[in-house]
């Protein structure tokens, strides 16, 4: 479990690197508060440009999500959501205590929709919403998905210093080319090593839904299978 811990703890050290390029930290709110704000009805107020936030949905072991337009069904894993995970969120802040993501962290409103698992505990999956200020969703819509991912290698050694705090080896973090919902995509991959044990981590962006931006980390331990996982997310709605 503390092996997954600090891998979810640098999967989140970049998840806080996208959400805020360009700009500084989103507005403090706590978590059960971001739950409740994603779960109600969009007000009136909210442009028609603006698409509504909502969570995905675990059932039968099967992840559908809405507002991305994603679904990922791997059989025999284990997978839980959004009402269950939110702990989790706690104890990744304990890893990174001290260290200046982790400071971000304290601040930052999160909500960790979906965790999943193959049988081997090898191969793992995690959702996370980040909740983006005005200023962060400007400056991402302003940039194409390639210039955003060379914006979050431009705070790398930040990044790279959070990997350390959870225990992790960084030897490398790049952008790469994979598909993910069935479309070609460019995200951050990375490559290190904990407690000794070779760890591969590959992340899909969505940045410009709305109000939170959105990012699936997949997740590979011993050998490099995060591409494979990342083709197991398929379009929910083509």
């Amino acid at each position: 479990m503390r092996k997954n811990l600090r891998c979810i703890a640098a999967m989140l050290a970049l998840v806080l690197a996208v959400s805020m390029t360009g700009c500084g930290t989103a507005a403090p709110a706590q978590t059960e508060g971001a739950m409740e704000e994603v779960q109600q009805t969009q007000s009136p107020e909210k442009t028609e440009q603006e698409k509504k936030v909502t969570l995905g949905k675990v059932e039968d072991g099967v992840y559908t999500n809405a507002y991305t337009n994603i679904t990922f069904a791997p059989e025999g894993w284990t997978m839980a959501g959004a009402d269950d995970l939110q702990e989790v969120l706690g104890q990744v802040g304990e890893v990174l205590e001290g260290t200046e993501i982790g400071e971000k962290m304290e601040g930052v409103d999160q909500i960790m929709d979906m965790q999943a698992a193959d049988p081997t505990g090898l191969m793992n999956v995690n959702v996370v919403y980040t909740k983006m200020g005005a200023a962060e969703r400007l400056a991402n819509m302003a940039l194409n998905e390639d210039a955003a991912m060379d914006a979050v290698l431009d705070q790398k050694d930040t990044v790279i210093a959070s990997y350390e705090a959870a225990g992790i080896t960084v030897e490398s973090m790049e952008k790469a080319a994979f598909t993910y919902g069935g479309q070609q995509r460019i995200g951050i991959k990375t490559v290190g090593t904990v407690q000794g044990i070779s760890c591969y981590i590959l992340q899909a962006y969505e940045r410009t839904l709305g109000a939170y931006s959105v990012v699936t980390t997949m997740t590979s331990f011993q050998e490099d299978h995060t591409e494979e996982m990342a083709e197991l997310f398929k379009t929910l709605n083509p």
